[in-house]
């Protein structure tokens, strides 16, 4: 999925997900039930949701209407959603901001989001994008199966999935756990359209559970996490593997509310 300008990549590879759970380890999907289901406010880079640098904010129908992200260098991300009466979404507008507010050079971004029987279209346009589209499979778990043909996708049950891009015959292996990701209940096409994913990869193809180990055969991430009584994280930790360059340990925590 192309992107933008490196202001996603600056602001979003760095977060990743964790799996070794330090708390409440056999609670999974199936024993939450809807009363005590929560949606995600904040997150930080740090371990105590100190200076949190993104926002969620949600309609009166508990839908995501816009994401805020403001980068360490004083760079700002917005992202605005519209849906239609079924509450699908329909439209996702990408801002990007130099610092003191001021718009970064006409970087805006408007992504049309077309339903089809099999997934969905995004349509690009404004800034360098006018004409491009990604057409986007899903099953019905909200998975994403298909990219433009340039993707072979492979699930094994809710566990694992290997991601094969055919041009260059590359190979991405994700692996899951059964805790909520703290993205869940976001529509999967508003991640795809918001542009914005939670590692190493361009495209967020899941956001049912939460990421145990990326591996793109160069870059190995694990990843370790606490979660709260509902089995959301609150707390991860990522640890680079395979790497000569000795990379610290890596820290996000999240803010939820009920709904």
């Amino acid at each position: 999925m192309k992107k933008t300008t490196s202001l996603a990549t600056l602001l979003l590879l760095s977060i990743f997900f964790i799996t070794n759970c330090s708390k409440s380890d056999d609670i999974s999907n199936d024993e939450i039930s809807e009363d005590s289901r929560l949606r995600i406010t904040k997150m930080a880079y740090n371990k105590y949701l100190d200076n949190p640098n993104t926002f969620f904010e949600y309609d009166s129908d508990n839908l995501l209407v816009k994401l805020t992200i403001n980068s360490s260098n004083g760079r700002k991300k917005i992202c605005e959603v519209q849906y239609d009466a079924e509450n699908n979404p329909i439209k996702v507008t990408r801002t990007y901001f130099e610092s003191e507010g001021v718009p970064d050079n006409g970087e805006t971004v408007i992504v049309d989001i077309q339903w089809t029987n099999e997934g969905y279209i995004l349509k690009y346009g404004n800034y360098d994008y006018d004409d491009e589209q990604d057409t986007i499979l899903i099953d019905s778990q909200m998975r994403v199966i298909g990219l433009n043909d340039n993707y072979i996708f492979d699930w094994t049950g809710n566990d694992s999935l290997t991601v094969r891009y055919v041009p260059s015959n590359s190979i991405e292996k994700f692996s899951f756990n059964n805790y909520k990701h703290p993205w869940s209940g976001i529509n999967i096409a508003v991640i795809n359209a918001m542009d914005i994913s939670l590692g190493e990869w361009e495209v967020e193809w899941q956001n049912n559970y939460c990421l145990r180990e990326y591996d793109d055969g160069s870059w190995i991430i694990k990843n370790e996490y606490t979660v709260n009584e509902q089995g959301y994280p609150t707390l991860m930790e990522t640890r680079y593997l395979n790497t000569d360059e000795n990379l610290p340990n890596e820290y996000m925590s999240f803010e939820y509310e009920s709904y």
